[in-house]
Protein backbone atom coordinates (compact mmCIF):
# COMPACT_ATOMS: atom_id res chain seq x y z
CA UNK A 1 0.00 0.00 0.00
CA UNK A 2 1.21 2.98 -0.71
CA UNK A 3 1.88 5.72 2.14
CA UNK A 4 -0.15 8.83 2.52
CA UNK A 5 1.23 12.64 3.17
CA UNK A 6 0.77 12.19 6.61
CA UNK A 7 1.54 8.73 6.84
CA UNK A 8 5.32 9.79 5.24
CA UNK A 9 5.61 12.30 8.12
CA UNK A 10 4.64 10.08 10.84
CA UNK A 11 6.86 7.42 9.48
CA UNK A 12 9.95 10.02 9.07
CA UNK A 13 9.41 12.45 12.52
CA UNK A 14 12.79 10.89 14.14
CA UNK A 15 14.65 11.98 11.09
CA UNK A 16 13.83 15.52 11.15
CA UNK A 17 15.15 18.37 12.42
CA UNK A 18 14.63 20.21 15.55
CA UNK A 19 12.96 22.55 13.97
CA UNK A 20 11.15 20.29 11.25
CA UNK A 21 9.61 17.93 14.36
CA UNK A 22 7.92 20.62 15.77
CA UNK A 23 6.37 21.31 12.43
CA UNK A 24 5.19 17.58 11.87
CA UNK A 25 3.88 17.29 15.13
CA UNK A 26 1.72 20.60 14.61
CA UNK A 27 0.39 19.25 11.26
CA UNK A 28 -0.31 15.93 12.90
CA UNK A 29 -1.99 17.24 15.98
CA UNK A 30 -4.68 19.22 14.02
CA UNK A 31 -4.41 18.14 9.74
CA UNK A 32 -7.69 19.94 9.68
CA UNK A 33 -6.46 23.39 10.86
CA UNK A 34 -3.36 22.96 9.06
CA UNK A 35 -5.31 22.82 5.71
CA UNK A 36 -6.90 26.16 6.45
CA UNK A 37 -3.74 27.72 7.95
CA UNK A 38 -1.49 29.89 5.85
CA UNK A 39 2.27 29.76 6.55
CA UNK A 40 3.05 32.09 8.65
CA UNK A 41 -0.37 31.20 10.77
CA UNK A 42 1.41 27.24 10.45
CA UNK A 43 4.72 28.90 11.43
CA UNK A 44 3.55 30.64 14.61
CA UNK A 45 1.54 27.79 15.69
CA UNK A 46 4.91 25.27 15.82
CA UNK A 47 7.05 28.04 16.76
CA UNK A 48 9.17 28.19 13.29
CA UNK A 49 10.28 30.31 10.91
CA UNK A 50 8.31 30.53 7.30
CA UNK A 51 11.36 29.55 5.29
CA UNK A 52 11.52 26.17 7.72
CA UNK A 53 8.21 25.35 6.92
CA UNK A 54 8.45 25.80 3.31
CA UNK A 55 11.72 23.39 3.26
CA UNK A 56 9.56 21.19 5.62
CA UNK A 57 7.09 21.14 2.42
CA UNK A 58 9.88 20.88 0.09
CA UNK A 59 11.38 17.79 2.05
CA UNK A 60 8.09 15.61 1.37
CA UNK A 61 7.66 16.34 -2.53
CA UNK A 62 5.42 18.97 -2.54
CA UNK A 63 6.21 22.66 -4.45
CA UNK A 64 5.71 24.59 -1.19
CA UNK A 65 3.25 25.15 1.10
CA UNK A 66 0.10 25.86 -0.92
CA UNK A 67 0.49 22.65 -2.83
CA UNK A 68 1.26 21.04 0.62
CA UNK A 69 -2.26 22.05 1.93
CA UNK A 70 -3.91 21.08 -1.48
CA UNK A 71 -2.44 17.05 -0.66
CA UNK A 72 -3.37 17.49 2.83
CA UNK A 73 -6.93 18.41 2.12
CA UNK A 74 -7.35 15.57 -0.54
CA UNK A 75 -6.20 13.28 1.64
CA UNK A 76 -8.59 14.11 4.80
CA UNK A 77 -11.40 14.44 2.48
CA UNK A 78 -10.25 10.11 1.74
CA UNK A 79 -10.67 9.56 5.23
CA UNK A 80 -6.94 7.33 4.90
CA UNK A 81 -5.23 8.60 8.21
CA UNK A 82 -5.78 9.11 11.42
CA UNK A 83 -4.02 10.75 13.97
CA UNK A 84 -2.65 9.67 18.28
CA UNK A 85 -4.42 11.93 20.06
CA UNK A 86 -4.97 11.33 23.65
CA UNK A 87 -8.30 11.72 25.47
CA UNK A 88 -9.12 14.89 27.77
CA UNK A 89 -11.47 16.07 30.50
CA UNK A 90 -14.13 18.18 28.83
CA UNK A 91 -14.10 15.53 25.19
CA UNK A 92 -17.44 14.93 23.83
CA UNK A 93 -18.61 12.05 22.64
CA UNK A 94 -18.11 12.38 19.32
CA UNK A 95 -14.05 13.91 19.95
CA UNK A 96 -13.90 11.06 22.58
CA UNK A 97 -15.21 8.51 19.35
CA UNK A 98 -12.48 10.38 17.10
CA UNK A 99 -9.39 10.24 19.17
CA UNK A 100 -9.94 6.53 20.51
CA UNK A 101 -10.19 5.09 16.60
CA UNK A 102 -7.83 7.80 15.46
CA UNK A 103 -5.19 6.31 17.28
CA UNK A 104 -6.41 2.56 16.69
CA UNK A 105 -6.30 3.31 12.79
CA UNK A 106 -3.14 5.21 13.48
CA UNK A 107 -1.13 2.11 15.49
CA UNK A 108 -2.35 -0.55 12.83
CA UNK A 109 -0.96 1.98 9.73
CA UNK A 110 2.38 2.28 12.03
CA UNK A 111 2.45 -1.40 12.19
CA UNK A 112 2.26 -1.61 9.02
CA UNK A 113 4.76 0.35 7.83
CA UNK A 114 7.23 -1.06 10.41
CA UNK A 115 6.27 -5.33 9.43
CA UNK A 116 9.35 -6.91 7.80
CA UNK A 117 7.55 -9.64 5.26
CA UNK A 118 10.75 -11.77 5.12
CA UNK A 119 10.47 -12.11 9.34
CA UNK A 120 6.96 -12.87 9.01
CA UNK A 121 7.56 -15.49 6.24
CA UNK A 122 9.91 -17.33 8.48
CA UNK A 123 7.66 -17.08 11.46
CA UNK A 124 4.91 -18.73 9.37
CA UNK A 125 6.71 -21.65 8.77
CA UNK A 126 8.32 -22.02 12.07
CA UNK A 127 4.97 -22.07 13.59
CA UNK A 128 3.20 -24.13 10.38
CA UNK A 129 6.11 -26.61 10.69
CA UNK A 130 7.50 -27.20 14.02
CA UNK A 131 6.52 -30.55 15.69
CA UNK A 132 5.26 -28.72 19.19
CA UNK A 133 4.84 -24.91 19.93
CA UNK A 134 4.75 -22.99 23.40
CA UNK A 135 3.50 -19.81 24.10
CA UNK A 136 4.88 -18.22 26.49
CA UNK A 137 2.87 -14.34 27.81
CA UNK A 138 1.84 -12.76 31.06
CA UNK A 139 0.79 -9.30 32.58
CA UNK A 140 -0.46 -6.95 30.03
CA UNK A 141 0.05 -9.75 27.49
CA UNK A 142 -1.55 -12.49 29.00
CA UNK A 143 -4.81 -12.01 27.32
CA UNK A 144 -2.98 -11.82 23.88
CA UNK A 145 -1.29 -15.06 24.75
CA UNK A 146 -4.58 -16.71 25.26
CA UNK A 147 -6.11 -15.62 22.11
CA UNK A 148 -3.56 -17.16 20.03
CA UNK A 149 -3.48 -20.21 21.78
CA UNK A 150 -7.27 -20.65 21.20
CA UNK A 151 -7.14 -19.61 17.90
CA UNK A 152 -4.58 -22.52 17.46
CA UNK A 153 -6.65 -24.99 18.92
CA UNK A 154 -9.62 -23.62 16.67
CA UNK A 155 -7.55 -24.39 13.70
CA UNK A 156 -6.53 -27.86 14.66
CA UNK A 157 -3.06 -26.86 15.50
CA UNK A 158 -1.46 -28.00 18.87
CA UNK A 159 -0.26 -25.72 21.18
CA UNK A 160 0.57 -24.89 24.47
CA UNK A 161 -0.24 -21.66 26.43
CA UNK A 162 2.07 -20.62 29.76
CA UNK A 163 1.67 -17.50 32.19
CA UNK A 164 3.58 -18.61 35.09
CA UNK A 165 7.13 -17.56 34.85
CA UNK A 166 8.46 -20.49 36.92
CA UNK A 167 6.60 -22.79 34.14
CA UNK A 168 7.61 -21.09 31.48
CA UNK A 169 11.39 -21.23 32.68
CA UNK A 170 11.61 -25.22 33.04
CA UNK A 171 9.14 -25.46 29.96
CA UNK A 172 12.03 -23.10 28.06
CA UNK A 173 14.88 -25.01 29.66
CA UNK A 174 13.65 -28.69 28.63
CA UNK A 175 12.63 -27.95 24.74
CA UNK A 176 14.60 -28.96 21.76
CA UNK A 177 14.95 -29.04 17.97
CA UNK A 178 11.80 -29.02 15.59
CA UNK A 179 10.35 -27.58 18.85
CA UNK A 180 8.83 -23.91 18.89
CA UNK A 181 8.94 -21.21 21.72
CA UNK A 182 6.81 -18.36 21.17
CA UNK A 183 7.30 -15.15 23.52
CA UNK A 184 4.96 -12.60 23.78
CA UNK A 185 5.87 -9.36 25.73
CA UNK A 186 4.55 -5.78 24.64
CA UNK A 187 7.32 -4.57 27.03
CA UNK A 188 9.95 -6.84 26.17
CA UNK A 189 11.35 -6.21 29.60
CA UNK A 190 10.36 -9.36 31.32
CA UNK A 191 13.49 -11.01 32.78
CA UNK A 192 11.40 -14.26 32.46
CA UNK A 193 10.53 -14.12 29.06
CA UNK A 194 14.65 -13.24 28.42
CA UNK A 195 15.87 -16.09 30.38
CA UNK A 196 13.02 -18.65 28.81
CA UNK A 197 14.32 -17.34 24.97
CA UNK A 198 17.86 -17.91 25.51
CA UNK A 199 16.84 -22.00 27.65
CA UNK A 200 15.10 -22.38 24.63
CA UNK A 201 17.93 -21.41 22.05
CA UNK A 202 20.53 -23.58 24.37
CA UNK A 203 18.26 -26.41 23.63
CA UNK A 204 18.13 -25.71 19.83
CA UNK A 205 14.61 -24.85 19.46
CA UNK A 206 13.58 -22.22 17.38
CA UNK A 207 11.83 -18.86 19.27
CA UNK A 208 9.66 -15.98 17.94
CA UNK A 209 9.81 -12.79 20.21
CA UNK A 210 6.89 -10.80 19.90
CA UNK A 211 8.25 -7.55 21.53
CA UNK A 212 9.10 -3.81 20.65
CA UNK A 213 12.57 -2.95 18.79
CA UNK A 214 15.01 -2.17 20.75
CA UNK A 215 13.88 -3.85 24.11
CA UNK A 216 15.61 -6.19 26.20
CA UNK A 217 14.00 -9.55 24.73
CA UNK A 218 14.28 -8.32 20.86
CA UNK A 219 18.46 -8.60 21.63
CA UNK A 220 18.16 -12.42 22.17
CA UNK A 221 19.08 -14.76 19.51
CA UNK A 222 15.26 -15.02 18.24
CA UNK A 223 13.47 -14.22 15.55
CA UNK A 224 11.77 -10.56 16.04
CA UNK A 225 8.04 -9.89 15.11
CA UNK A 226 7.84 -6.22 16.23
CA UNK A 227 5.01 -4.58 18.24
CA UNK A 228 4.19 -1.67 19.54
CA UNK A 229 5.28 -0.87 22.93
CA UNK A 230 3.09 -0.72 26.16
CA UNK A 231 2.53 2.48 27.73
CA UNK A 232 0.84 3.98 30.97
CA UNK A 233 -0.84 6.20 29.63
CA UNK A 234 -4.74 4.55 28.83
CA UNK A 235 -5.02 5.74 24.76
CA UNK A 236 -1.92 4.01 23.96
CA UNK A 237 -2.45 0.87 25.95
CA UNK A 238 -5.43 0.20 24.39
CA UNK A 239 -4.13 1.18 20.94
CA UNK A 240 -1.11 -1.23 21.47
CA UNK A 241 -3.56 -3.70 22.51
CA UNK A 242 -5.32 -3.41 19.25
CA UNK A 243 -2.17 -3.30 17.28
CA UNK A 244 -0.60 -6.63 18.86
CA UNK A 245 -3.80 -8.81 18.33
CA UNK A 246 -4.08 -7.49 14.54
CA UNK A 247 -0.49 -8.63 14.08
CA UNK A 248 -1.10 -12.12 15.94
CA UNK A 249 -3.97 -12.56 13.69
CA UNK A 250 -2.02 -11.31 10.41
CA UNK A 251 0.10 -14.15 11.44
CA UNK A 252 -2.34 -16.64 12.26
CA UNK A 253 -4.35 -16.31 9.11
CA UNK A 254 -0.90 -16.94 7.08
CA UNK A 255 -0.71 -20.18 9.16
CA UNK A 256 -4.04 -21.35 8.27
CA UNK A 257 -3.53 -20.65 4.54
CA UNK A 258 0.06 -22.41 4.79
CA UNK A 259 -1.57 -25.63 6.88
CA UNK A 260 -5.15 -25.51 4.62
CA UNK A 261 -4.63 -28.83 3.05
CA UNK A 262 -3.42 -30.82 5.99
CA UNK A 263 -5.98 -29.71 7.86
CA UNK A 264 -8.97 -29.82 6.05
CA UNK A 265 -10.20 -33.28 7.34
CA UNK A 266 -10.52 -32.02 11.00
CA UNK A 267 -12.68 -29.17 9.93
CA UNK A 268 -15.92 -31.07 10.67
CA UNK A 269 -14.73 -32.38 13.62
CA UNK A 270 -13.78 -28.98 14.63
CA UNK A 271 -16.51 -27.73 13.92
CA UNK A 272 -18.88 -30.63 15.54
CA UNK A 273 -16.54 -29.64 19.12
CA UNK A 274 -17.31 -26.49 18.96
CA UNK A 275 -21.32 -27.36 18.05
CA UNK A 276 -20.88 -29.21 21.29
CA UNK A 277 -19.95 -26.27 23.69
CA UNK A 278 -23.27 -24.01 23.06
CA UNK A 279 -26.58 -24.77 25.23
CA UNK A 280 -29.46 -25.85 22.90
CA UNK A 281 -33.54 -26.82 23.64
CA UNK A 282 -34.39 -29.85 24.15
CA UNK A 283 -36.22 -29.22 20.69
CA UNK A 284 -32.94 -29.08 18.75
CA UNK A 285 -31.60 -31.45 20.48
CA UNK A 286 -33.86 -33.68 19.25
CA UNK A 287 -33.36 -32.44 15.89
CA UNK A 288 -29.70 -33.21 15.73
CA UNK A 289 -30.30 -36.39 17.47
CA UNK A 290 -32.88 -37.62 14.89
CA UNK A 291 -31.03 -35.88 11.92
CA UNK A 292 -27.79 -37.85 12.77
CA UNK A 293 -29.70 -41.26 13.28
CA UNK A 294 -31.00 -40.35 9.69
CA UNK A 295 -27.77 -40.02 8.44
CA UNK A 296 -26.35 -42.97 10.26
CA UNK A 297 -29.48 -45.04 8.56
CA UNK A 298 -28.41 -43.95 5.12
CA UNK A 299 -24.80 -44.44 5.19
CA UNK A 300 -26.18 -48.70 6.53
CA UNK A 301 -28.41 -48.67 3.77
CA UNK A 302 -25.88 -47.71 1.11
CA UNK A 303 -23.00 -49.60 2.66
CA UNK A 304 -25.60 -52.54 2.73
CA UNK A 305 -26.33 -52.12 -1.44
CA UNK A 306 -22.87 -52.32 -2.04
CA UNK A 307 -22.35 -55.50 -0.90
CA UNK A 308 -25.76 -56.68 -3.04
CA UNK A 309 -24.50 -58.91 -5.80
CA UNK A 310 -25.61 -57.75 -9.26
CA UNK A 311 -25.56 -59.57 -12.44
CA UNK A 312 -22.69 -58.55 -14.48
CA UNK A 313 -20.49 -58.38 -11.47
CA UNK A 314 -18.13 -61.20 -9.63
CA UNK A 315 -19.02 -62.80 -6.60
CA UNK A 316 -17.28 -61.38 -3.80
CA UNK A 317 -17.06 -62.33 0.21
CA UNK A 318 -19.34 -60.64 2.73
CA UNK A 319 -18.56 -60.37 6.42
CA UNK A 320 -22.20 -61.70 7.79
CA UNK A 321 -22.27 -61.42 11.70
CA UNK A 322 -23.84 -64.58 12.31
Amino acid sequence: MALSLLDKISARVSELTKSERKIAAAVLDDPAQTVNENIAQLAKRAGVSEPTVYRFCKTFGTDGFPSFKIALSAELSSGRFSTRQSVSSGDSIEKLTEKVFGSTVSALNDLERSLDHSVLARCIDLIALSRRVVVLADGLSESAGHYFFSRMLFMGLPCELITDSSLGAMAAAAMRSSELLIAISSTGQNKHMVQASYAARRGEASVIAICPKDSDLSKTDALNLYCPKASAVSTDLQTGRVALLGLLELLLSCVMLRRSESLRDLQERLASARERCYLKTDAELQAQKEAEAAAKAEAERKAQASKEISAGAPITPINWPF
